[in-house]
This record gives C-alpha cells, structure tokens and sequence, in this order.
C-alpha cells in the first residue's frame, strides 16, 4: 500500500481487516505494481502487457447534509490493464 502511492495519503479511507494488517483494497493496481516491485527491468523486456481480474471494495466518505462523516462501501471486479 506504500509503494503504491495509497499509504499514508488514502490510510484513514481503507477499511482494515479487524485484528490482521489486512485492507480491502479499492483498486487492482496494487496487486499489478508489486509484480516487478524492487526490480529494474530491462529495456528489451518492455513493454510488459499485464492485465488481472480482481476483487476490490471501494470505500468511499459520503457527502452530503445527512450523510457527513459516513463511508459508504461497495464490492465489484474489476480488470485492470497495464
């Protein structure tokens, strides 16, 4: 979640999973980024042509006269192309 730009700006919008250091993850490009994390790759094997279909939840904070400082929460999937 770190490398990925996510932590600590988006920390207090991740629903964590209770007593683990688990989160639901609102996007797959967090599992697509760490493919080659702490890799250099070489000019000869780009472009790399990635796609993966995952399961994300989307916590979003709801706006609104009647709704401030409420989350609201959805699941779907998702494919993501890099």
């Amino acid at each position: 979640m770190f490398g990925t730009g996510q932590f600590p700006k988006f920390k207090e919008e991740q629903f964590e999973v209770a007593g683990t250091e688990y989160n639901l993850i609102a996007t797959a490009e967090i599992p697509v980024t760490n493919f080659y994390a702490d890799e250099i790759l070489d000019a000869s094997q780009l472009p790399q042509n990635l796609s993966l279909t995952h399961h994300v939840f989307g916590p979003r904070r709801a706006y609104g006269k009647d709704t401030k400082g409420l989350f609201r929460q959805h699941q779907f999937y998702k494919v993501e192309l890099s």
